[in-house]
């Protein structure tokens, strides 16, 4: 039953779950593998970014009230991706957002001012000369 559990918690699109006991040995893991086997690095006690396998991995450590431990572990890479494609597009909104307000600027200045530049012009060649 907490195998069926701890399956269904999912982080990401490859992070996982796994569980360990009081002297840090797997009691659950996806990678069947694993189980029985020392951890190889410091659960930490609270949620850090950690060094695995030459990726950036965020664990989420629990403590469980009878010793053990329960951990989810995922790629900051899979965590950060949205933002990226978020904060590109804010910056291609921005740009173009900008040229719209430099295009309207332009055309606004020459709808005004011309008619007062020819205004200015009609006004000089009225002056009678002094």
């Amino acid at each position: 039953m907490l195998t069926d559990t701890l399956d269904d918690i999912r982080f990401g699109e490859t992070g996982y779950t796994f569980l360990v006991d009081g002297e840090n040995r797997f009691t659950y893991h996806r990678d069947a593998s694993l189980l029985g086997r020392t951890l190889d690095f410091s659960l930490p006690g609270q949620t850090q970014v950690l060094k695995r396998k030459d990726k950036e991995m965020m664990v989420i450590p629990a403590e469980l009230g009878n010793g053990w431990r329960v951990a989810g572990m995922v790629p900051v890479q899979e965590l950060v991706s949205s933002s990226v494609e978020i904060r590109d597009l804010t910056v291609w909104i921005a740009l173009a957002s900008v040229l719209v307000a430099l295009t309207m600027g332009y055309y606004a200045a020459h709808r005004i001012g011309r008619p007062l530049v020819y205004l200015s012009k009609l006004m000089k060649r009225g002056r009678p000369a002094i």
